[in-house]
């Protein structure tokens, strides 16, 4: 089976949880699917495509989006925002989310928002699915941190993720500033940042880098100004061993709601089996 992947960015491109997330998927394809990019300047759709997953395509052009609708080929949909802050949301929300066989939400709460706001009807085919995550990538620097060689213990505050005024970080810089701290920030710049004595930019590293500078701090500050679809960046810090405050609306909270049964072992595992459970369902779509 041949599948277009339709993203506006990779991770490469864009370090950030959404981007973390379709990779992971990605990499858990069964083998007996190809998965091809389309690029977001294409034109046409790859026609030799059985079938089309979409996650973030806010930088398509109207016309290749207008395709995929008419598309009478499976769609499956990872529905990562609301689109209420894009100007094409009104005409492609509704209508990406009503054409794909499924449309999956990283979290219950940011379905019902994303539902109601558009006067969706609600579906079996409307599901909630924990974004995928990569467990073993975060141990090595969790348990450097746990059991330092040199005695070293985790200190200061960070934020990493998207640097947007809609994720609060002049709030959590100001939150800083009254404890007498600076926070470390890394991610992309998404609006004209400037250092100053309560903020350390310190810029957009690779994976590896980041997971083990986040690893020696005590604390995550995330204090969006917006609905969090999942709050990635809150999983990640929790599972590097930081204490995290945190403060918003947030779709992981929604999770914790409903796994009852081991509360946050359980959600963990949720996003564990999410790239199976994601080809399950994208299996099922297009049969």
């Amino acid at each position: 089976m041949k599948i277009g992947v339709m993203k506006d960015y990779s991770l490469e491109e864009r370090a950030g949880g959404a981007q973390r997330a379709m990779q992971l998927f990605e990499q858990g394809a069964p083998s007996v699917v190809e998965l091809v990019r389309i690029p977001v300047g294409a034109t046409e759709l790859d026609s030799t495509c059985d079938a089309y997953f979409t996650g973030l395509v806010k930088s398509f052009p109207d016309a290749l989006l207008q395709q995929l609708v008419e598309s009478k080929k499976p769609h499956v949909r990872y529905q990562f925002d609301l689109w209420q802050d894009h100007s094409s949301g009104r005409t492609w929300a509704k209508a990406l989310c009503e054409h794909a066989n499924v449309t999956m939400f990283p979290s219950p709460l940011y379905r019902h928002l994303f539902l109601s706001g558009w006067q969706i009807e609600a579906k079996e085919t409307y599901l909630a699915l924990a974004p995928p995550m990569d467990i073993n990538a975060l141990k090595p620097h969790r348990e450097k941190w746990d059991n330092h060689p040199e005695g070293k213990k985790r200190e200061g505050l960070c934020y990493f993720g998207e640097v947007h005024p809609l994720k609060g970080v002049d709030l959590a810089i100001r939150w800083a500033e009254n404890e007498g701290q600076v926070l470390d920030i890394y991610g992309p710049l998404s609006f004209n940042f400037v250092n100053n004595a309560a903020a350390r930019y310190n810029g957009c590293p690779d994976l590896e880098t980041l997971y083990d500078a986040v690893a020696s701090h005590e604390w995550f500050i995330h204090m969006p100004r917006q609905v969090d679809g999942f709050s990635y960046s809150i999983l990640e810090a929790m599972l590097l061993g930081l204490r995290v405050y945190a403060s918003g609306k947030l779709g992981i909270e929604s999770w914790l709601e409903v796994c009852t049964a081991g509360d946050f072992d359980e959600l963990v595992e949720k996003c564990v089996l999410a790239p199976s459970e994601f080809w399950k369902l994208t299996e099922l779509a297009a049969a």
